[in-house]
């Protein structure tokens, strides 16, 4: 809904933001289009759907962990639109300080609330034992129209020859042991 309802969004839909080369890599949440790579999980193209999804994942991560660090991103923005992105990159460059000089992550939490400023606290996100959060905002359905695994995109299947012609595979699923 974020994406259909920003005027980024339609610059991009619209191919006024970047040459014609270069795509997003989305998830499953976006419909497959010339500029936007998804996972279509048709079994065909297992090994490019597993490749395209495995290269989202540390960006996915630092975001997490950016989340965990920070907390006014555990509700929404309360600045103007035109100030979000600069807050951003500031909490992006303060975290990779706090990295580079190793100061570690104090959160103090009482009673389900975490303070984010000294006397400000707020409600605690669910976070997993690697400080992910759990915690996910609900997207709208896809958009009605075509169903996604009979899409077809030129740069897709052009990405889908390099993975073959690498010879780069799905790895196996290890078979569990012990009976769990």
């Amino acid at each position: 809904m974020a994406w259909a309802a920003s005027a980024e969004g339609r610059a991009i839909e619209a191919g006024d933001v970047f040459p014609a080369e270069f795509f997003i890599n989305g998830d499953s949440a976006f419909n497959l289009e010339e500029w936007m790579m998804v996972p279509v999980n048709d079994g065909a193209h297992a090994d490019f759907d597993y490749h395209q999804s495995s290269s989202r994942v540390a960006i996915k991560r630092a975001f997490g962990i950016l989340i965990r660090r920070w907390g006014i991103f555990w509700r929404p923005l309360e600045v103007q639109f035109r100030r979000r992105a600069p807050l951003i990159k500031c909490c992006m460059l303060l975290h990779n300080y706090c990295i580079t000089k190793r100061i570690a992550l104090d959160l103090r939490e009482l009673h389900g609330l975490t303070e984010i400023q000294p006397r400000r606290s707020e409600k605690t996100p669910l976070f997993d034992k690697n400080g992910r959060p759990v915690e996910h905002l609900k997207t709208a359905p896809r958009a009605p129209g075509v169903p996604i695994g009979s899409r077809r995109s030129t740069k897709r299947e052009a990405l889908i020859a390099k993975i073959e012609e690498r010879g780069l595979k799905r790895p196996k699923k290890r078979a569990r042991h012990g009976g769990n």
